[in-house]
């Protein structure tokens, strides 16, 4: 979700809820992002979506950004058109994506802009109904599967506008579930929290880290594995896990971590990425 910097109207007419749209359409195979349900509001836009490729925060400075540039260029001013870095939301289960669902398909009507969310054009709601919608974004299937059917989805719409959610906020995000889902989930955001304050910590102190030959022998013994009989090719998420360990408890560089087969034969920047993409999980 994103809003309007000073909550002022961004989406001022169809020319560029229409690009905003393109977009979302593009960006989102672009970086692997699975849209499920999406609304533009006047002042504000709503995007529920599965972070599949760990690519979010690329597509939606992305997204942003090429909205904002458009929108420069056809109405003037300067700076910011939004009011800052995208807010999300983790959703818990399914109870919880349908009181996303329902809250999301009824802005436009809490909002006096239709009396039926199906006639706003500008949700994907009417992409569940009609084949000849102009801008097919979303996993409609997925989204199916949740109501069950449209005679379901109609039922709720009707009966479930005002639900109870659970929002709390932690140092990164929002979590929408039960309390109890919602303590477990903090508490292991702030045991990686301390664990990579330590490792930061032991990185000051002791920079040089383990000596390769040293680290080699450390995760053969943890791992009960001979590191130069893999490939990278066949192999690539033991090595990743391997390369995290030598990073992490080793302490070893980038540079390093290179000098041991097979991680020789991988890029830097590939090897750099993977260890980061695979170190948040």
């Amino acid at each position: 979700m994103n809003k309007g910097i000073k909550s002022e109207t961004v989406f001022r007419d169809s020319a560029l809820k229409d690009y905003f749209l393109v977009q979302l359409r593009k960006l989102s195979r672009k970086y692997g992002v699975e849209v499920f349900a999406y609304v533009i509001m006047n002042n504000h836009y709503h995007i529920l979506l599965r972070n599949t490729n760990n690519n979010l925060s690329k597509f939606m400075m992305e997204l942003n950004g090429s909205f904002g540039l458009f929108y420069r260029a056809n109405y003037g001013g300067k700076g910011y058109v939004f009011q800052g870095r995208f807010k999300s939301t983790i959703i818990e289960n399914e109870e919880y994506l349908i009181d996303c669902l329902i809250y999301l398909y009824m802005n436009p009507v809490r909002a006096g802009y239709c009396i039926n969310p199906f006639d706003y054009p500008y949700s994907s709601l009417p992409e569940l109904l009609l084949s000849n919608i102009k801008y097919k974004i979303c996993n409609n299937f997925f989204v199916m599967n949740v109501f069950g059917s449209i005679d379901n989805l109609k039922s709720i719409l009707l009966t479930k506008g005002q639900t109870q959610k659970i929002f709390v906020n932690n140092d990164i995000n929002e979590y929408l579930g039960d309390k109890e889902t919602i303590a477990k989930s903090i508490l292991l955001f702030n045991r990686r929290k301390q664990n990579l304050e330590m490792i930061a910590k032991r990185r000051k102190t002791d920079k040089t880290g383990m000596k390769i030959s040293d680290a080699v022998k450390y995760v053969e013994n943890k791992l009960k594995i001979k590191i130069h009989k893999l490939s990278y090719a066949s192999d690539k998420n033991i090595l990743i896990q391997i390369a995290i360990i030598l990073r992490d408890e080793c302490l070893l560089s980038y540079r390093d971590i290179q000098l041991i087969p097979p991680f020789n034969l991988v890029n830097n920047n590939t090897l750099k990425t993977a260890i980061f993409r695979n170190s948040k999980k």
